[in-house]
């Protein structure tokens, strides 16, 4: 499975992006909250990966949502990217 946002460039893709945060943001954050409140109040890098496989997405585009709507602080990616993680190490996978 592609990402949703696979292929799209320029205002394709920003259309596309910004139509899926408004259709979906609540969906994001009661996904976040079931899996934290599942591992004990906790959200790991892993749990990161599980949220891009469920909705889809790239991982830069979920941190960003994620960062957006409160529930991860800004850069959470970037920090983990800057340690040597890559999206298939937290388990995302586009086939």
């Amino acid at each position: 499975m592609q990402h949703r946002l696979y292929g799209l460039r320029g205002q394709e893709y920003v259309r596309k992006l910004k139509r899926i945060y408004q259709e979906e943001q609540e969906l994001f954050r009661q996904k976040f909250l079931e899996i934290k409140e599942q591992n004990g109040g906790k959200f790991s890098a892993k749990n990161l990966g599980e949220m891009c496989n469920h909705f889809q997405l790239p991982v830069t585009v979920m941190d960003a949502y994620l960062s957006d709507l409160g529930l991860l602080p800004s850069g959470t990616w970037d920090r983990l990217r800057d340690r040597g993680a890559k999206a298939r190490d937290i388990g995302v996978i586009w086939n």
